[in-house]
């Protein structure tokens, strides 16, 4: 994969994965650590059609929820972590912040209806 990301001073800040056919990208400084498996969903490597193609993990856009949640468990393989064990947020370009526990995932992960409106996600 090839994303073609370039920035203006040169440095490295992304790598560019893919697993499976499914592309994402990585933070090496996050991966140095060895505690955190992530992964930044491109739009590529998913099953959603339309304007929804390919790789949509949303679950309030109007997507086929079965193609949403084929979506969620291919990225999450893709980035070595279970589809149960992941959040989702409504993303809202604001600054808040939401502390996730263990008994937290299945609900913001599973249970969209009420999505909770964050950015930033941090667990423990």
């Amino acid at each position: 994969m090839n994303l073609g990301l370039h920035y203006k001073n040169q440095d490295h800040i992304f790598d560019e994965k893919e697993v499976n056919g499914v592309p994402f990208l990585s933070y090496p400084m996050l991966e140095e650590t060895g505690i955190v498996n992530h992964g930044f969903s491109t739009r590529l490597g998913g099953v959603s059609k339309g304007c929804w193609a390919t790789m949509n993990i949303s679950t309030t856009r109007g997507d086929d929820p079965e193609d949403v949640r084929e979506n969620q468990r291919r990225i999450a393989r893709a980035i070595g972590v279970q589809p149960e064990d992941m959040t989702f947020t409504n993303q809202t370009h604001t600054t808040n912040v939401a502390v996730v526990k263990a008994g937290d995932r299945v609900l913001v992960a599973w249970v969209q209806n009420e999505a909770v409106i964050i950015d930033v996600i941090v667990s423990s």
